[in-house]
């Protein structure tokens, strides 16, 4: 079958879910030029959309001005919490990044059902010379499946570039998992793409070795030539047993 697809030219993407997957499938994506994405057991929802977004590299999409960037994507594990607990972080708006800023939230309950207790509560903080504070609310049901999507550039316009500030306090132990998309700030010009990659090697992080790192980095847009400067923070050594 695999040359038959070859054949016709067909580009096959394929997603394992869980180290008992079929090996053979990652074979399949790279004869026939597709992409082969895995996702482990157990984890939350953000590894599972990353592979699903992934998956679309290949298909037919629109004009790149007009295609969805991913800003930011992070998975929160709040099975331990205590009531009242909140979780922050931040993430960054560009100049080549304005419409359709998409923050989605896919929350994950450690019990069988797809109902909340109470409402979780979203806090975002601009990063504008106000820093103007939104607030928004969302209960997880059987109707909207635990997602919850807003589109914070509709909230200010223009959207302020820089760092945004985003606290989440959920009603009860879950799982949650952000994610932030959006498009070019102009519909007339491309926005700025960018993948970082790191390779250990054969080492593992958080290993007793002397780790060397490489860290690889894209910056590319179609329209304009962008300076690039990278600044790679060091942890801090202590001398003598921690």
């Amino acid at each position: 079958m695999t040359n038959q697809l070859v054949d016709r030219s067909l580009r096959v993407i394929t997603i394992a879910l869980g180290p008992d997957a079929d090996p053979e499938i990652e074979d399949l994506a790279s004869k026939t030029g597709g992409k082969s994405f895995f996702v482990q057991d157990n984890v939350g929802s953000g590894d599972i959309n990353g592979a699903f977004t992934g998956s679309s590299t290949f298909q037919p999409g629109d004009s790149i001005s007009n295609t969805n960037v991913d800003i930011y994507q992070r998975d929160w594990d709040m099975s331990n919490m205590n009531l009242g607990d909140s979780f922050t972080d931040a993430f960054d708006i560009d100049m080549s990044i304005g419409r359709d800023v998409i923050f989605q939230v896919d929350i994950t309950l450690p019990r069988a059902t797809y109902d909340c207790v109470d409402d979780m509560v979203i806090t975002w903080i601009s990063p504008n010379d106000n820093h103007d504070r939104f607030n928004g609310t969302f209960k997880c049901d059987k109707d909207n499946f635990g997602v919850f999507r807003n589109n914070i550039s509709s909230v200010i316009s223009p959207m302020p570039t820089g760092r945004w500030i985003y606290q989440i306090t959920p009603p009860e132990a879950m799982r949650v998992s952000v994610s932030i998309t959006g498009k070019s700030a102009d519909a007339s010009t491309d926005p700025i793409l960018t993948q970082c990659r790191i390779n250990t090697g054969s080492q593992e992080i958080e290993s007793q070795v002397d780790l060397k790192l490489a860290v690889m980095a894209d910056v590319s847009t179609r329209t304009t030539c962008q300076s690039l400067e990278a600044t790679v923070p060091l942890p801090c050594i202590v001398d003598g047993p921690t």
